[in-house]
């Protein structure tokens, strides 16, 4: 918002609200004088009322669409501080899983509850990215890195599942190779961790 059109505004308010105390006080100071025309001072209090009611109006047409723009890229940068939010508590939740995988005992591995768990953070993850096609409303832009970023999470739980499935097949050599795939992934997404802990107008483009 124009905050000296506003305060100029504000200022014409109390000068226009102050005079009309000054001459409703004058008015009950020499009420017994005749000589004043009250009839006269009232209009007079009357237009200038009116002219500070249009100049107040006029100021605040003015600063509206500045006000409607800069609420606009508050939401924006809400929306985009919310969706790293949710991308943080997936990474915990990833970091989560991951200490799971690799500590389990495969005799003890219950693969289907492990992949009911992972489509669960899936759906989460989609919602991300819908969130992300979301920035188009508030007209900001992001890199590409940011979506293949985004991607890395599906691409880590993908390599979840067939770990957990990996379980199923009794093929030791088959579960190291998925580890191994798996360990990948995470590594993957750390590092994708580390891109967004940088200043969030260096990712992000809002608009001016």
């Amino acid at each position: 918002m124009d905050y000296k059109k506003l305060n100029m505004a504000l200022f014409i308010t109390v000068l226009v609200l102050l005079s009309v105390t000054v001459f409703a006080f004058l008015k009950v100071l020499f009420s017994d004088t005749k000589t004043l025309e009250w009839g006269s001072v009232s209009d007079f209090i009357s237009s200038v009322s009116t002219f500070g009611t249009l100049l107040v109006a006029f100021f605040a047409y003015k600063a509206a669409p500045q006000w409607i723009k800069q609420k606009r890229n508050e939401e924006g940068f809400k929306h985009v501080s919310t969706m790293l939010e949710d991308y943080d508590s997936i990474i915990m939740k990833i970091e989560d899983i991951y200490f799971r995988f690799i500590c389990i005992d495969p005799a003890l591995a219950d693969s289907k509850s492990m992949i009911q768990e992972i489509d669960i953070e899936v759906i989460r993850i989609s919602s991300l990215s819908n969130k992300l096609d979301g920035c188009k409303r508030w007209n900001i832009e992001y890199p590409k890195q940011v979506r293949i970023k985004f991607t890395n999470l599906n691409l880590f739980y993908a390599a979840g599942i067939e770990f957990a499935m990996s379980y199923d097949k009794d093929n030791k050599l088959a579960v190291s190779n998925v580890r191994e795939n798996l360990t990948t992934m995470i590594r993957n997404v750390r590092n994708d961790l580390t891109y967004f802990n940088q200043d969030i107008e260096k990712i992000f483009n809002f608009p001016k």
